[in-house]
């Protein structure tokens, strides 16, 4: 493989139309400005590997002197204009092309010409570790709600691309076009399960469970609700505050006891079922005692003529009132988020971290919450994407679902760019395919390096989006566009 050579020592390529203008002054200052017009096979991009093919006896191209005359007269003239014949972009590369098909020939590939209208979303998080996140997620007693600790660097992203580049640009119809970019939802219970497993070395040696997937698998095996819907994950200790509260404005001694005790096994429940095990069952036997303590108030109002006043009634009426409105806003809601109750089943994996999966339960999920969406790509899982299939990443430590962005979202970021082009929109590169290997049939162990070849040509045609987004002077083993194919 060819050293790529400096920018003083490459050459000029005749793919595109040159205009050089040297002026002079008192002074000796010179100053050149290079106007390109043509397509991406530019000046200065071609590496040793295009020089060795100009070598080649194959084909003959054409060589100005025109800059060398430039060069030994710009000193004697104020301004002169030195022009290099032109040629298209596909000629040029058909020149270095190396192949016997001219048909099987790289596509050329456009300089982009941003505008107003393009979106442009930078490369971030680039230095995270694959565990960087690992341990950070903690869930509250009171709320259900999981949450990250402020320990950890968090870049600021809101796009996923499984494609190895550094940006990302387009109008929002052009990058609808990309299968490699997706928005993520994050998946917090889950997320919380797996690292207080992947922290619990014991119960990993129990029940035998390999780091990479074993654990993983133990995660989603558990049936819960990923979706963003409520299903009872407050603790009745929130309700019940007021219930004691309440309790204590009757000056019914027996009533304020009864409220103190109930509030001890609340307490009790809800910080003893706060773990991935049990953390579903702290409403189930919080019941009982919310119930009793209803019957108690009731029986304190039959029993004691003191009750009929309205300042040991309203409180007791109101105590019932919210206790009431606790079953209703938690027992309930997790009664009909039952239907949105689900596990997976890993189907195939796409390194690094990323999971095509087989969901089961939540049959109406895509009808009732997410929506309509494109379809994943068999260049992404190698299968045909059906109806319960879900891509699971581990986004260095945190399990999200990935989705293709509709062109409603696309619009959104859009705007949000034009409001504020200093503010920076980030995505974050997985890199699970590059320019060599492009989807997954190309990823394959045993497969030949002409198919590899001709699988990279057939991606080129079908993606000249995804391709126009490359870095290609950076990735490009050999330097060249045509190298990804040749």
């Amino acid at each position: 493989m060819a050293a790529r050579p400096s920018s003083s020592s490459r050459p000029r390529s005749a793919s595109s139309v040159q205009s050089v203008s040297v002026e002079g002054s008192p002074e000796g200052k010179k100053k050149a400005s290079v106007v390109s017009v043509g397509k991406r096979a530019s000046n200065g991009s071609k590496t040793a590997w295009q020089e060795n093919q100009n070598q080649k006896p194959k084909k003959a191209s054409v060589v100005s002197s025109k800059d060398e005359q430039s060069k030994s007269s710009k000193s004697t003239s104020s301004q002169r204009q030195v022009e290099v014949p032109s040629e298209t972009s596909s000629e040029a590369i058909s020149e270095i092309w190396d192949g016997e098909d001219e048909e099987e020939a790289p596509l050329p590939v456009p300089e982009p010409n941003l505008t107003l209208e393009h979106l442009k979303v930078c490369q971030v998080g680039s230095s995270m570790t694959a565990s960087h996140f690992t341990g950070c997620t903690r869930r509250s007693e009171l709320t259900g709600i999981v949450s990250m600790k402020e320990d950890r660097y968090m870049p600021s992203y809101v796009l996923v691309d499984l494609f190895t580049r550094s940006r990302i640009f387009g109008t929002p119809e052009d990058l609808m076009q990309d299968e490699y970019i997706f928005v993520f939802e994050a998946m917090a219970m889950r997320t919380w399960m797996f690292h207080a497993l992947m922290m619990d070395e014991t119960a990993m040696a129990e029940e035998r469970l390999d780091a990479n997937l074993g654990v993983l698998q133990k995660c989603l095996d558990e049936r819960i609700v990923d979706a963003k819907v409520p299903y009872g994950e407050r603790s009745p200790l929130q309700y019940w505050m007021a219930v004691l509260l309440l309790m204590s404005m009757t000056g019914d001694q027996e009533l304020c006891v009864a409220a103190l005790f109930v509030t001890a096994c609340l307490v009790f429940v809800t910080s003893s079922y706060n773990t991935p095990k049990t953390f579903r069952d702290h409403r189930l036997w919080a019941i009982p005692l919310r119930i009793c303590s209803i019957g108690f108030m009731v029986f304190r109002l039959i029993t004691r003529p003191e009750s009929q006043e309205l300042t040991v009634l309203i409180p007791i009426l109101l105590s019932i009132f919210v206790i009431l409105a606790d079953f209703w806003n938690g027992d309930v809601q997790a009664i009909q988020a039952y239907r949105f109750m689900c596990s997976y089943k890993i189907i195939k994996e796409i390194p690094p971290r990323v999971f095509a999966v087989k969901r089961s339960g939540a049959a109406h999920l895509e009808e009732d919450l997410v929506g309509k969406r494109p379809r994943i790509t068999a260049n992404i899982t190698g299968f045909t994407w059906a109806r319960g299939n879900v891509l699971i990443a581990d986004l260095n430590g945190i399990l999200v679902e990935l989705r293709r962005p509709r062109l409603d979202e696309w619009k959104v970021l859009l705007q949000a760019y034009q409001a504020d082009f200093t503010k920076e929109i980030g995505f974050l590169s997985l890199g699970c395919y590059t320019p060599e290997r492009p989807n997954y049939e190309s990823m394959q162990p045993d497969i030949q390096e002409s198919e590899r070849k001709a699988i990279i040509r057939k991606h080129q045609k079908e993606n000249p989006v995804t391709w126009s987004m490359v870095n290609y002077w950076e990735k490009a083993p050999y330097g060249s566009p045509a190298a990804y194919g040749n």
